[in-house]
């Protein structure tokens, strides 16, 4: 999930960076296609901290 919420945070050579409330929608639009539930729901409940590590 770090991963993935990095990548689509981070610009990139082909694409500009998307802001957190975007990286928690498309997260969150992938659950059980790409990420499990289970992981999507723990994500969520410390999204904050996400947000803080990713603006510092």
């Amino acid at each position: 999930m770090v991963v993935a919420y990095d990548a689509i945070r981070s610009k990139r050579p082909y694409k500009e960076p998307f802001d957190h409330n975007v990286a928690t929608e498309r997260i969150k639009s992938d659950t059980a296609k790409h990420f499990d539930p289970d992981i999507v729901s723990a994500f969520l409940k410390c999204q904050d901290e996400f947000l803080r590590v990713s603006d510092s």
